[in-house]
């Protein structure tokens, strides 16, 4: 299994949707970034200052990607010190400051518009200033912001078939998602239990909304992962747990009745998986070598007329129950 392969399937086990190519959106940034670094390409003629004014005032404004319009920016700076220089006015800035709320508008309207090196240094900072909402009482509105969500997601799951087959965590991140794109009603799931949510008539797993298309700010982002997560968390997980449970259910059903189709007539074409069989149905039950040796008994009963003397069939079954004892000790092992 090649790289690509390993990463589809991890995605898929973590309840994570394969990827299906860049959308509208992802192209129309991608050509803004284009077209950017060739108007700036093409003002060589220009000084070095002249040059990234012009880029700072003409070119920048008409990119929507930070971390592209940072490079660009970086790139034609005239000291080649534009981070340090960008630090220095933040810090400026923010000692002009006289209060917390003031520092909070600061971060509320500037925090987005950084680069994410730059916002990895004040996250934290700009973190401690959610208390300083200017909203009159803050814990009021995250109490009730936390009981709409409950709200939004107890209706979401009583309307709902999970399939068991994602991980919580990435359960709980979708439904995260889905609120703070806005979507109070309509999630749903698909036929493979994953979330979804309809968008102009049509169909989208949570994972494949577009990134720059969340309207949350980034400080209501962090809210919601210091205040709500838990929350969903909370509404989610026995749900989650249900469908886990059924879903193991299944399995050893299934797992079962393959065990007890062996050696029969409508079993006759899984003796070329016998082992694997017998082992998967043996870690099932507790005692996992006396299961072991009731399925190796099935196959050879009905191979019998495959030995000719009794000491063959002994021996073949010794070495059945050797071959069954070292795949049930590989799978313990890396289990």
């Amino acid at each position: 299994m090649d790289p690509n392969q390993k990463l589809e399937l991890l995605n898929t086990i973590a309840g994570k949707p394969s990827p299906t190519g860049p959308s509208p959106q992802e192209i129309q940034v991608e050509f803004q970034n284009t077209k950017a670094r060739e108007k700036a390409e093409s003002l060589n003629y220009l000084t070095n200052d002249v040059r990234y004014k012009t880029i700072v005032e003409d070119i920048l404004p008409t990119m929507d990607d930070v971390e592209a319009r940072w490079e660009l920016q970086e790139k034609y700076h005239p000291t080649g010190n534009l981070e340090s220089e960008t630090l220095d006015n933040i810090n400026i800035d923010l000692a002009s400051k006289g209060t917390k709320q003031e520092e909070y508008f600061y971060f509320q309207d500037n925090f987005s518009n950084w680069p994410k090196k730059i916002q990895d240094r004040y996250r934290q900072r700009a973190t401690d200033t959610i208390e300083y909402n200017p909203k009159q009482d803050l814990q009021d509105s995250i109490i009730n912001m936390t009981k709409n969500t409950r709200a939004i997601v107890s209706e979401s799951l009583q309307n709902m078939k999970l399939g068991g087959n994602q991980s919580l965590s990435a359960l709980v991140s979708d439904f995260q998602t889905a609120i703070e794109y806005g979507y109070n009603q309509g999630i749903s799931t698909n036929d493979e239990g994953q979330l979804v949510v309809i968008k102009e008539g049509e169909t989208i797993p949570i994972g494949s909304l577009p990134p720059e298309q969340n309207p949350s700010s980034e400080l209501e982002k962090q809210i919601m992962r210091a205040y709500i997560r838990d929350a969903i968390q909370e509404e989610v997980k026995p749900y989650w747990q249900h469908a886990r449970n059924e879903l193991r259910d299944t399995i050893r059903l299934k797992d079962k009745t393959l065990f007890n189709k062996l050696g029969t007539e409508e079993g006759k074409d899984l003796n070329k998986f016998a082992l694997q069989i017998i082992a998967t149905a043996a870690e099932h039950d507790m005692d996992q070598m006396k299961t072991a040796q009731a399925g190796i008994k099935k196959i050879l009963e009905s191979e019998i007329h495959k030995y000719k003397t009794p000491f063959e069939y002994f021996a073949g079954y010794i070495q059945k129950i050797d071959e069954m004892q070292t795949l049930l000790e590989k799978r313990n092992y890396h289990g």
